[in-house]
């Protein structure tokens, strides 16, 4: 809960950039897991932390979770309530790693 604080205070354009990135690191993520490693395009610390995170992208839950991060965008940009959003957000994808 503490994130979810953090993220809901940051302002609408700097939450929607983070969803982004998200989009992005997800994307990267599965590329990886289907060793496709030629097509990413990540710095090394994200490179770092996808070494242990990219198993749990694959495509039994790639289309739920851009899904569920595009939708929670939209939902930001349409003045949703940040700390609702985010929230849902955090239960949904937890569930949907675990696939």
């Amino acid at each position: 809960m503490p994130w979810i604080d953090k993220i809901s205070s940051i302002g609408r354009e700097k939450q929607k950039g983070f969803l982004e990135y998200s989009l992005r690191m997800v994307r990267e993520n599965f590329l990886l897991n289907n060793d496709m490693k030629s097509m990413n395009a990540m710095l090394q610390d994200e490179n770092d932390f996808s070494k242990k995170f990219n198993i749990f992208i694959n495509q039994n839950n790639i289309l739920e979770i851009t899904d569920e991060i595009n939708k929670a965008y939209i939902h930001i940009e349409r003045n949703g309530n940040p700390k609702l959003i985010f929230s849902d957000l955090t239960l949904k994808l937890s569930g949907l790693l675990r696939k």
